[in-house]
């Protein structure tokens, strides 16, 4: 188990913000039964037709917003209609990676397929049972398409509270700030979703909504760190070039 090296303890009203080394060790799954979806989804006969008509086009803006941002980056480019289990599956089995800083200095983000535990895409093997910083799955209903984006694990927060609440720590409600990571890689969700949710409108999505199980950083607009939802163009400039897209 990993032990924390305490840097630094601030206070946030009667509760404790721990930072340590290195955060990413202590990502993990939220709790139980709790987790976000964001839903883009075509509702009733003519929106339907609409994504039945412009699916290739829909999917290959998706791969392409996956690569611009490094998540959820397709395996293989959409060919044609149908292609949605072939962009994010190996030998069968669904796999999503993104690229994602483990560490503010680093020069370059980790193509990570499970958070907790931990696997890189080049040690990825069938049948891991894994939790991915996030998954897209394509659904359809009678008069219904939905891309559905699902988050499990606590990556994307600026604090970490699941971590010190099973593992490490005895002070009631203390987190740990993860809010640096939160910076490099958050603000890059963020315009992730606002890009996909621009081409799902320009193509006739007529609906979307968050999932956020109480969560309420996890917004229509994106995922705030430190109360604010921050895109990668706010920050841009801010960077190392190294660590730019």
């Amino acid at each position: 188990m990993v032990q924390p090296l305490f840097i630094l303890m601030q206070m946030s009203g009667n509760r404790k913000i721990i930072k340590v080394e290195n955060p990413a060790n202590y990502w993990t799954n939220f709790g139980y039964d709790a987790d976000v979806f964001y839903r883009f989804c075509w509702d009733g006969a003519d929106s339907t037709n609409l994504f039945e008509v412009n699916e290739l086009e829909i999917l290959k803006h998706l791969a392409a917003i996956g690569r611009k941002y490094q998540l959820i980056v397709p395996i293989q480019e959409p060919e044609n209609k149908g292609s949605f289990v072939q962009m994010y599956t190996i030998n069968g089995d669904y796999c999503f990676p993104s690229y994602l800083f483990t560490d503010v200095q680093a020069i370059e983000p980790e193509a990570i397929v499970s958070i907790f535990p931990r696997v890189l895409l080049k040690d990825y093997k069938p049948n891991y049972s894994t939790s991915d910083p996030i998954a897209v799955r394509l659904y359809n209903f009678p008069n219904l398409w939905s891309i559905s984006l699902r988050i499990v694990s606590d990556v994307f927060n600026d604090t970490l509270t699941e971590w010190p609440k099973r593992y490490e720590f005895n002070f009631d409600g203390d987190s740990i700030d993860n809010a640096e990571l939160a910076v490099l890689n958050t603000s890059r969700l963020n315009s992730f979703l606002r890009d996909l949710k621009q081409v799902c409108i320009q193509f006739g999505a007529n609906d979307f909504y968050v999932e956020n199980s109480g969560m309420e950083n996890y917004t229509e607009k994106g995922v705030e760190i430190m109360g604010e939802v921050l895109y990668y163009e706010d920050i841009e400039d801010l960077l190392p070039y190294y660590q730019r897209l």
